[in-house]
């Protein structure tokens, strides 16, 4: 600063400036009245600044002081305002220029401000978050579009959905093909070095982003972020994962065995998962489809090549070959044609497969009055301290009867917690909760503990208790259940039915589990929220009695337990054996 004032000084003094004037004056240039000695003052003053862009430049280094002390070569300094100790030397005047290279530009970066086409509405309604418009389905696509007048923000959301067996409905192997595949493409599109023609990462500085995933229905798409380049990025992702070549990328280095060895983790972590877990595991594999064992997945892992994914990827067209249908949904600040061109480049090279992937579905226990039971196994590498037991009930499907089960989980969940973690201590998982699961509606009952005494020494212990308390507390608390008590559980759970989303994912979420599952029932939530507040105290204990209690006619039961070590060898002649033989036999619940 003192070698600038001084050079100020000198430069100023020749056009009239005396070196004693505060150089504060210079700031006022720009209001000073125009004459003769002042334009001569600007002029000198641009000159020196020229100069001093061009022969005084300024490195800052940044490094530990011991580093600082020995690189320089000028003495140690102290800033006057804030103290820092500093080390100042000069510059060789001999530096040479060289032409900067500037990064190529980001092609997300919005060419324009992007501004919301709508003003954020203060007091949105539910009339305003209706379900998207269907603007294209010809049998092969659909389109669904939803434009954003609601939160005011340059914001679009962009959901995919390529419909293909191949990628989980058939067979464990298939699953875990998929699964193999998505990582694949997902780790190449990220990659910077692989991956020339996309740069994953210019998108996300632009604020943009971009999944890719796959499971029983097919290939999952998703993009999201502000809207003025989400056509391009969609278009540049679908274009590069349909061209991606899997089998070349994966024997490239390690990358076929590091998504392997990822996978394998994440089933050694399933298997080494609490007894609660298994439980909870197992009764999806029993009563959902398809949903497959993790000895399947694991026995096909082990099977999972370069060679088996090149069979599987050509077996199904690379994929996209096969898909036999697409789902588009495009929500947010945009227009129809917007969506158009988002749509037609997801569709563009996609030849059209043949079959159209069943539905998931929840099969449907058999009425019984005897609970058939399914052990678990607890592998060595787990933990085998624990053990647990999950009772499930089917309630049905309808809003009636989702509302009735949501009212009994709130009725039965703080006493059933007392009285099996409270009062017994037998653990902390101690849960009694309503599950939704394809549209079918379930009470479950789940306790794990690791004690070993006279309270408890294994998981039929956790099921005579769980019995004890639907058999006596249970009809109690029912009994004790009143109007006023029912209108305050009413109340709570209608509110959070009520509740309008706070911002544009939240109202694109529940728009697309409709598309996915191709229910459309858009007014699902407000149907709920309708038949709960029409709910009596005798529909709450009409649905106990005839679904949950030991002489219920409608009873549909299934109980799973997760012992410590190998499965009990007196398994009851009500149990289940082969899990896969049981399912095979059953129905699924009518689609709703």
């Amino acid at each position: 600063m003192a070698n600038l004032a001084t050079a100020l000084a000198g430069k100023l003094q020749v056009v009239g400036w005396g070196a004693s004037e505060d150089l504060k004056g210079l700031l006022a240039l720009d209001r000073t009245p125009r004459d003769a000695a002042t334009d001569e003052r600007r002029r000198a003053v641009s000159e020196l600044l020229r100069e001093m862009n061009t022969n005084m430049p300024l490195v800052t280094v940044v490094a530990p002081q011991d580093e600082l002390q020995v690189a320089a070569k000028g003495a140690k300094k102290v800033e006057p305002i804030y103290k820092t100790p500093y080390f100042a030397e000069k510059l060789s005047d001999k530096v040479t220029s060289s032409p900067i290279k500037f990064p190529p530009v980001n092609p997300y970066i919005p060419d324009t401000d992007p501004k919301p086409k709508y003003a954020k509405k203060s007091k949105p309604t539910l009339k305003y978050f209706g379900p998207p418009t269907k603007l294209e389905d010809d049998g092969f696509r659909k389109l669904w579009f939803k434009e954003d007048r609601i939160f005011g923000v340059p914001r679009a959301a962009v959901l995919v959905l390529l419909r293909t067996e191949a990628t989980g409905s058939r067979s464990a192997a298939d699953a875990i093909h998929a699964r193999i595949w998505t990582r694949l493409a997902t780790d190449a599109l990220r990659d910077a070095d692989y991956q020339r023609d996309f740069d994953s990462y210019d998108a996300s500085l632009a604020g943009l982003e971009w999944t890719l995933g796959a499971g029983p229905r097919g290939v999952q798409l998703s993009f999201g972020g502000y809207d003025a380049k989400l056509p391009e990025l969609a278009e540049a992702v679908v274009s590069a994962v349909k061209g991606f070549d899997a089998v070349q990328y994966a024997l490239q280095k390690d990358n076929l065995e590091r998504v392997l060895d990822g996978t394998r983790r994440d089933i050694k972590a399933a298997r080494a998962a609490p007894a609660s877990s298994r439980c909870i595991e197992e009764l999806g594999v029993l009563t959902e489809r398809p949903k497959f064992p993790l000895i399947e997945a694991e026995n096909a892992l082990k099977k999972t090549n370069a060679e088996s994914l090149r069979k599987w990827l050509t077996e199904n067209a690379n994929v996209f070959g096969s898909v036999a249908a697409t789902d588009v949904l495009v929500e947010g600040n945009c227009d129809e044609t917007y969506a158009r061109r988002i749509e037609k480049s997801v569709r563009s090279g996609l030849s059209g497969g043949s079959t159209i992937p069943a539905e998931p579905s929840v099969l449907q226990v058999p009425l019984a009055s005897v609970v058939p039971i399914r052990y678990a196994a607890k592998p060595s590498a787990s933990d085998e301290v624990n053990y647990a037991a999950i009772y499930s009930y089917q309630t049905g499907s309808g809003s009636d009867v989702r509302a009735a089960t949501l009212v009994l989980s709130s009725v039965l969940e703080a006493p059933f917690y007392e009285a099996l973690r409270t009062k017994r201590q037998l653990g902390y998982v101690v849960q009694a909760a309503s599950r939704y699961r394809e549209g079918v509606s379930s009470m479950v009952f789940l306790a794990q503990s690791a004690k070993d005494d006279e309270v408890s020494k294994g998981p039929l212990d956790l099921v005579r208790y769980i019995d004890e308390f639907l058999d006596t507390e249970a009809p109690q608390l029912l009994d004790k259940l009143d109007a006023a008590q029912l209108a305050d559980i009413v109340d709570g759970l209608a509110r959070r039915l009520d509740e309008l989303p706070k911002a544009l994912g939240g109202a694109v979420a529940p728009h697309w589990d409709e598309i996915v599952s191709r229910r459309y029932d858009w007014d699902r939530r407000a149907r709920e929220a309708a038949a709960l507040r029409k709910l009596s105290v005798g529909d709450v204990r009409d649905l106990f009695y005839l679904s949950l209690a030991r002489t219920g006619a409608s009873r549909r039961p299934i109980l799973v337990v997760a012992d410590r070590g190998k499965p009990s060898s007196s398994m009851r002649t009500d149990a289940i054996p082969d899990a896969a033989a049981w399912a095979s036999k059953l129905g699924s619940y009518p689609s709703v």
